[in-house]
């Protein structure tokens, strides 16, 4: 054989002895095809057999490579149609609310996902925050323990309270209801941060069976009650003042008189500076009297209402029978209302002691009446 093998291949195993050739293009003139394959030589039975079992598993392996995508498809398919019923879409509603249910404690802010109800306590006093819907379940459960402190420090009726925290367009509305005499009161915050303001007057208001209003005082106010801007310490008025005036000592009549000042608030306390001025309807037997005073007020509390006592020191000019002039100081009593108003109003009582004995028969003190507005 002149030709020359190129490529021969032995195989291994169990096909022991059996040789395959490719035998290259031939030139001969009789031979039509370009390739020929040829065995070159079997031994035995075996190496036949061995050689159709490799050829039956390269023929499976490739069956099975183009079946088996095929019916793993048809079963995605069918997977999906089962899927897709009616029983199984109700099972998957079932697990996504069980599954709500169970990470609702942690939801974040802007779900709408309802947590689980929080339980605190303080002493003997529980609170337990039933609702919380689009706040965070740590800042709910902070709000129901200053809450419930608060509840538990004012001693109120119930020994068990519940809390509700709802959002609506930035405010914030918050609920407390006595769990055995149904008593609830709510109050709006501009957030959650105002419950260390809201919850005294909660307090408050539960334990002595009073309204959220009724509580309400100069310092604890919260953005969502004031019209303007909350009434803050430092803050500086204008007061006018309607005066009736008298001397006691003298028997004089009644005259009128105005007055105008600037008031300076700190909270209990109100510096003043005022000009007063009377006379109106004065005969002989009445009151004249001209002044610049400063001075003070204080006033018991810092609820909505209350009494103040005041005094200072006076220049003025007075005149009963005859006028004269000189210093002196003056005291006052009475009470301011609508105090956490832009606008409120006083009444007051007040004397004037001048360090001089007015050119009478005697020691006059001039004694005035006063209803007056404050611009605060």
């Amino acid at each position: 054989m002149r030709d020359s093998l190129r490529f021969s291949r032995k195989f291994e195993g169990d096909a022991r002895g059996a040789w395959f050739a490719v035998v290259p293009p031939t030139r001969s003139n009789d031979m039509m095809a370009k390739y020929r394959f040829g065995v070159m030589r079997l031994q035995s039975p075996f190496a036949k057999r061995a050689i159709h079992a490799k050829a039956a598993s390269l023929t499976a392996g490739v069956l099975a490579a183009l079946v088996v995508p095929s019916q793993a498809f048809a079963q995605a398919q069918s997977f999906e149609t089962r899927a897709s019923t009616p029983r199984v879409a109700k099972a998957r509603e079932h697990v996504h609310a069980a599954d709500a249910e169970a990470g609702g404690a942690g939801s974040q802010v802007g779900t709408e996902t309802q947590g689980k109800a929080l339980t605190v306590r303080s002493g003997a006093l529980t609170c337990e925050v039933v609702e919380y819907d689009a706040t965070p379940a740590h800042e709910a459960r902070a709000a129901g323990e200053i809450l419930c402190e608060e509840l538990a420090n004012a001693k109120v009726r119930n020994q068990r309270y519940m809390v509700r925290i709802a959002r609506i367009e930035g405010h914030v509305f918050v609920t407390v209801t006595g769990d055995e005499d149904g008593q609830a009161r709510r109050m709006t915050l501009a957030g959650l941060s105002e419950i260390s303001v809201a919850a005294p007057r909660f307090a408050k208001a539960l334990a002595e069976n009073r309204s959220i209003a009724a509580t309400a005082a100069v310092d604890n106010l919260t953005n969502a009650e004031a019209a303007s801007p909350r009434v803050r310490n430092g803050r500086t008025g204008l007061e006018l003042t309607l005066i009736a005036g008298s001397a006691v000592g003298k028997s004089v009549g009644v005259s009128g008189g105005v007055g105008i000042g600037l008031v300076h608030h700190l909270d209990r306390v109100a510096v003043q500076l005022n000009v007063r001025t009377g006379g109106v309807l004065k005969s002989k037997s009445k009151l004249e009297f001209t002044s610049l005073d400063v001075g003070g007020r204080y006033y018991f509390g810092v609820a909505n209402t209350a009494p103040f006592v005041g005094g200072g020191a006076v220049i003025g000019t007075y005149d009963v029978e005859v006028r004269d002039q000189g210093i002196g100081g003056f005291t006052e009593v009475g009470i301011g209302a609508m105090r956490n108003s832009s606008v409120g109003v006083f009444a007051s009582l007040r004397a004037d002691l001048p360090f001089f004995s007015l050119k009478t028969s005697g020691y006059a003190v001039p004694l005035m009446f006063n209803v007056g507005v404050a611009f605060q």
